[in-house]
Formats: structure tokens, C-alpha cells, sequence
């Protein structure tokens, strides 16, 4: 015979396992907010992306622009105003230009504007042309500008559009540009966008308003094909370029100018009329380094008025 039991459960302890099995499970991930995916904007007429709002501030959210295509249009894709936590990946922009003479626009514009903070922004793998400005300004107003990595991206000028592949100003930093593509940047004309460069792929220099830029890393890029492959300028401080390749440019490799300090390392100078170019550097005060860079073909290293070492 067959006995059977029963056993008593506390009420309680049903109830606590009815509601643990309800209550949805926690995750430790943080929160995302993917504001652009697989998207095309093609001839928008207003700017898709002003980052500025609360949720943009939110360092706790994750905000992702990724794999979108920004096209034909006059209006920047991208503004960074007051924005943590950011990331910009894969990509593309392509013939954003008013084509107004002296009118550029940029593709990516972080400038902070007021009371603000720009903090942790990831620019990684885009591809950056015909931009009638710069593929991506940083601080044109204010300087409070943080932790910007600026990674694996191409940024492609020519003899009709662009006036710099990453262009830095006044900036707290550390600002990291590592292992991008930069070339094909020519001189402005005064019938295009651009409003003045000589054809520089990048440039760090002072902003007015942000002041000087400052703990900028540009490290392993390939700088070619432009007229300037980097110019740094106007007081800029605690400055590292290293393990760069500077290569077929058709003016100079590299240009320091009037710059507080910096450091020079391990960097690789090919078939540069001028490979490298030190003027008026370091300015009092400031500190100069210049080592184990290699220079191949019968371009000239010229120091003007710089106590920096060729070591």
C-alpha cells in the first residue's frame, strides 16, 4: 500500500518564492543608450545629434552612435556640447560642407559650450571625407574637455574639400589620438569651405577662448600625402608624439612652433622635404625632448632657434 505525505509550507515562504520567481533578474551591465545603429541620414537639414540633454550628462548611461552613414548635408552630424560617457564607432562622413567660402562645418564638433562637461568620448574606426571643415574639432569655446580617445579612424582630405583631419584647441586632457590614417590635406582656396590651413592632416594649437591645448598623446598614426602631416603650435604643453610615421608629405612632416613643452619619441620620418621642423621651442620655462626618431631619405631636420636636443 502506497503511503502518501503532506508536508506544511509556511504561507511566507511560498509567497517570497512566487515573488523571486516574478521579479526579473538583475543585471550588473550598465545602462546603454544606443541613439544611432545601421542608420543612413542622407541631405538631413538639421543637425541629427546635439549631445547636451541630462541623460547625455548621465556618466552612469552609455550613449552609442554606431555604424550610421552622414551624408550630403550642410550641418554637422555631430555636437558635442555637455556629454559623458560617449561612444562613436564605424561610422560614416562624407561631403558634409555648406559649400560657402570661409563656412566650413565639421563632422564631429566637441566645443564646450557654458557650465559644462565633456568627459570619456570613444571616436573609434569611422571614416572621415570630403568634410568642408575639420573631420573632428575639439575645444573651440571651452576647455573643460576630458578623456577623448580618438582611435583606428581614416581621415581623407583633397585639392577641392578639407581643411584638417583632427584639429585640437584648448583642452584639459588627456586627449589620445592613436593609430589613425591621415592624408591627402591640401591648402585652403578662397573660394572653399576651410578657412585658412596650409594643408596640415592635424593640428594642436591654442583655441582663444578654450586657451591652450594641453596632455594631448598622438601616438602611432600614419601621417602622408598632405602638405603638413602635424603642426603644434602656440604654447601648447605637455605634448607626446611617438612611434608615428611621417611619410610623403610635400612640404614638411611635422612642425613645432612656439611650443611649451613636448615630447618627441621613436617616431619614423620618410621622403619629407622637410622630415622635421623645431622653431622657437621650448618657450621659457618649458621642456623639450627629442629621441629615437629615425629619418629615411634626404630630407632635412631643421631646428630654429630650439634648444631641443637631437639625440
Amino acid at each position: 500500500m502506497m503511503r502518501k505525505y503532506f508536508y506544511l509550507v509556511p504561507f511566507a515562504l511560498v509567497l517570497g518564492l512566487m515573488l523571486f520567481a516574478a521579479r526579473p533578474a538583475r543585471t550588473t551591465a550598465a545602462k546603454v543608450l544606443v541613439l544611432c545603429d545601421g542608420k543612413t541620414y542622407d541631405g538631413y537639414i538639421k543637425t541629427p545629434f546635439q549631445l547636451r540633454s541630462p541623460v547625455h550628462r548621465d556618466p552612469n548611461v552609455k550613449k552609442i552612435i554606431r555604424n550610421c552613414i552622414f551624408r550630403n548635408s550642410k550641418k554637422p552630424p555631430i555636437a558635442i556640447w555637455d556629454a559623458q560617457n560617449v561612444l562613436i564607432e564605424g561610422n560614416t562622413f562624407e561631403n558634409i560642407r555648406r559649400g560657402v567660402a570661409g563656412k566650413g562645418v565639421h563632422a564631429i564638433n566637441i566645443s564646450c559650450r557654458g557650465n559644462c562637461s565633456i568627459d570619456r568620448i570613444v571616436i573609434r574606426n569611422n571614416l572621415f571625407r570630403y568634410i568642408g571643415a575639420d573631420g573632428i574639432q575639439i575645444g573651440e569655446v571651452g576647455r573643460a574637455i576630458r578623456h577623448v580617445r580618438i582611435v583606428r579612424n581614416e581621415f581623407i582630405g583633397s585639392e577641392d574639400v578639407g581643411e584638417n583631419g583632427v584639429d585640437i584647441k584648448g583642452v584639459d586632457g588627456p586627449i589620445v589620438v592613436a593609430r589613425n590614417k591621415m592624408h591627402g590635406f591640401r591648402p585652403c582656396q578662397d573660394n572653399q569651405d576651410c578657412s585658412g590651413s596650409p594643408g596640415e592632416a592635424m593640428v594642436v594649437h591654442e583655441g582663444g577662448q578654450s586657451g591652450v591645448a594641453s596632455n594631448v598623446r598622438i601616438k602611432n598614426n600614419d601621417f602622408y600625402d598632405s602638405i603638413f602631416g602635424l603642426t603644434i603650435s602656440d604654447a601648447s604643453e605637455n605634448i607626446l608624439v611617438v612611434g608615428n610615421r611621417f611619410s610623403d608629405n610635400q612640404d614638411i612632416g611635422m612642425l613645432v612652433d612656439q611650443t611649451f613643452s613636448l615630447r618627441i619619441l621613436s617616431n619614423v620620418f620618410s621622403n619629407n622635404p622637410t622630415q622635421l621642423q623645431i622653431q622657437d621651442t621650448p618657450l621659457p620655462g618649458g621642456s623639450c625632448t627629442l629621441s629615437g626618431n629615425t629619418f629615411i631619405g634626404n630630407g632635412e631636420v631643421v631646428l630654429k632657434n630650439s634648444t631641443c636636443p637631437n639625440e
